[in-house]
């Protein structure tokens, strides 16, 4: 039986909602132990739980009893983000702590861990809610410090056509998404576009600090309006274990989105 290389190889899809990133993730998931990998799905398992918010509340709280001090730097950071209601300041503090729990855990667990709602897409929650300039890098290093880590192995950018995207939320039942419902006075294309802009920002921030080894040690994007089943989901789970099986960790990667998009393998032009 394969295994990784690594003890613990973390993974994160991150999105706007509706992008696909649960759908592939758990694609890619499932391709890699069908090839004899030890996987894990923790957030895609939580978040489909009938006890997802105890077991979310028991990894906030042992962030903030493990990491008191970098628990209020980080709450501290949230709130001068100027969250544009209550709501939303509740969900993004608590919804960051649980993350740091989460990681902190799987830190420690051999396997590769997929993450379909992970750090950065808790961060991109907090950055499209706030009504101030949210220090995005200062925020990730927080974070980081409570997790235990120095950054993510991989970080997959799935990105989508704003048509897709809604397509795609209009196919789904309810409006659970940070881009539906929930009494928004502005309209749904504002919000469209502020999601996608959020995701730049993202992109940017982790671009910059991967470029000092913090952040994510290696950035990727995936086209999810290339033409999609087996063949985008093999050469995702390709990719995913390649970088897990890498002895070279190197703590300076400098990112070349050129030489990383995974656009042309999908597409099958050359790359």
């Amino acid at each position: 039986m394969a295994g990784p290389a690594q003890p613990s190889f973390v993974v994160e899809f991150v999105g706007v909602p509706g992008a696909g990133k649960s759908t592939l993730s758990h694609a890619v998931a499932t391709a890699l132990r069908a090839s004899g990998e030890i996987v894990t799905e923790p957030t895609y398992d939580i978040t489909r739980g009938r006890d997802r918010r105890w077991r979310k509340a028991i990894f906030a709280a042992h962030t903030l009893l493990r990491h008191p001090w970098l628990s209020v730097v980080g709450l501290g950071q949230i709130i001068v983000s100027r969250q544009r209601t209550l709501r939303d300041l509740g969900f993004g503090a608590f919804n960051f702590l649980y993350i740091c729990g989460l990681m902190k855990k799987i830190a420690r667990e051999p396997g590769i861990h997929i993450l379909d709602q992970g750090y950065f897409g808790a961060l991109w929650t907090i950055r499209f809610s706030a009504a101030a300039s949210t220090p995005l890098a200062s925020l990730i290093r927080t974070g980081l410090q409570c997790s235990g880590r120095d950054g993510l192995d991989l970080v997959l950018l799935i990105e989508a056509r704003p048509q897709t995207v809604l397509a795609r939320l209009r196919a789904r039942p309810g409006a659970d998404s940070r881009l539906e419902g929930r009494g928004e006075a502005s309209p749904f294309a504002a919000r469209l576009d502020a999601a996608f802009c959020t995701l730049e920002q993202i992109r940017a921030t982790l671009e910059t600090l991967a470029r000092d080894g913090q952040g994510c040690l290696r950035l990727e994007t995936v086209d999810k309006d290339a033409p999609q089943g087996w063949e985008q989901t093999e050469a995702v789970a390709s990719l995913v274990r390649s970088a897990s099986k890498s002895t070279a960790r190197p703590s300076h990667r400098p990112v070349d989105r050129a030489a990383v998009t995974l656009q042309s393998k999908v597409r099958g032009a050359p790359s």
